[in-house]
């Protein structure tokens, strides 16, 4: 974290020469695969408990709140969801299901609903259509499934299974309990495709071909549109983040995103890096990968009317 190490952990070595691991955006815990071959080692590290030992090959994994979904591919398109407290570790939800998920259809493979009380993906539809499947935690069964006449569905964020915002035929769609209602198009955002996870805030960003923006759900309009390709664009709980490149320099804007209007509260640039050296990024500044060495480049922020 910000202010040193958060937590530690012995875990097994690694099987992979990869890292297979993911992170919750606060730091309060990570799940950690230390073998991908079947029947797969799991590990979600809470810092305050002992690791919790899961049986099973990752399919995806993720955190809403005090809460992780943890899929597991199972022989013959079974897939095995469990939902743990990131606190404690304990096992509130286990269920089973007979699907079809490919990793290769979107951004995600499976994701909780921000309420965690569902779980969905995107999948494609016996006539050949992308189409969004949302399935209760405890039970396992179908719930909802995305509006039809919306065309293929590239990308989708649920806060429950009766609200969420989709990204389908270039366009975003707000889908609520009735008809999914389109948002505005805006040429200088271009074909919407990407779905940011909002991260706890009550408006969603959105990625497109030519620009990314911010959206109001209340409205189903635009609260921010920057023009121009956004590279390591997320959301956390309190702030967006946003790469950009201008010639061969990286510039990070950081946006507080903890309320309803987007404002840039501070913006990093470096003169140092180019932009094969940018690994990552966060509110803090960017990590640079050089000469097989990461270096953390920490900068303090400008001020922006």
């Amino acid at each position: 974290m910000p202010s040193g190490i958060r937590g530690k952990a012995l875990l097994p070595a690694m099987e992979s020469a990869f890292d297979q691991y993911w992170a919750a955006a606060d730091g309060s815990a990570a799940v950690v695969a230390t073998s991908v071959r079947s029947p797969g080692l799991i590990h979600l590290v809470t810092w305050t408990n002992r690791p919790v030992e899961l049986v099973g090959v990752v399919l995806d994994v993720d955190f809403q709140k005090d809460q992780v979904l943890v899929a597991t591919a199972l022989d013959g398109d079974r897939v095995r969801v469990r939902i743990l407290d990131s606190r404690s570790g304990d096992i509130v939800a286990d269920s089973m299901l007979h699907d079809s998920i490919g990793t290769d259809i979107g951004y995600f493979s499976m994701r909780l609903t921000e309420d965690g009380r569902s779980y969905y993906y995107i999948k494609f539809s016996d006539a050949g259509a992308r189409v969004v499947m949302i399935r209760d935690v405890v039970t396992g069964e179908v719930v909802a499934t995305s509006p039809a006449g919306i065309g293929d569905v590239d990308d989708v964020s649920m806060f429950s299974k009766k609200r969420g915002i989709l990204a389908a035929g270039g366009k975003a769609y707000l889908w609520g309990e009735g008809a999914p209602e389109m948002v505005r198009l805006e040429p200088a955002i271009g074909w919407i495709n990407e779905i940011i996870e909002p991260g706890g805030s009550g408006i969603y960003a959105v990625r497109g071909r030519a620009g990314w923006g911010v959206i109001d759900p209340r409205t189903a309009d635009w609260k921010l549109v920057v023009p121009g390709l956004a590279q390591n664009l997320m959301v956390d709980s309190s702030y967006l983040t946003h790469l950009s490149l201008v010639g061969e320099t990286p510039t990070l804007s950081v946006y507080d995103f903890s309320g309803v209007d987007p404002r840039l509260v501070r913006r990093i640039g470096s003169s140092s890096a180019v932009q094969g050296e940018i690994a990552c990024t966060n509110a803090f500044g960017m990590m640079i990968s050089r000469d097989a060495k990461f270096s953390w480049q920490k900068a303090l922020p400008i001020a922006v009317p």
